[in-house]
């Protein structure tokens, strides 16, 4: 996780030096202590998280025979949630 830690620290300055917004995901599936991880390192260098992770996702069929990838019903519950985080926060996308 450490290694997560730099390299993500490492990409989010790289798309920052290009002028470019930022943000982070979940996974629509539990893993908590990498779900920390990405919550530090979001609040660790001013980024969005948008957490998709979804308590009853393993209940509603979001995801393909594999139980890792969403389906196409997975697709639109995460690109809901992504939409809904992106139009929250007020300052992603504004002009520089």
């Amino acid at each position: 996780l450490e290694q997560l830690k730099r390299n993500t620290a490492e990409i989010i300055e790289i798309v920052r030096s290009e002028g470019t917004d930022y943000a982070m995901l979940s996974y629509l599936k539990s893993n908590e202590p990498l779900r920390k991880v990405l919550v530090e390192i979001a609040e660790e260098n001013d980024v969005l998280y948008i957490d998709l992770f979804d308590e009853e996702a393993g209940n509603k069929g979001l995801f393909t025979a594999d139980g890792f990838h969403p389906n196409e019903e997975g697709h639109r519950v995460m690109a809901e949630k992504i939409y809904e985080g992106l139009l929250e926060n007020e300052s992603l996308g504004e002009s520089r």
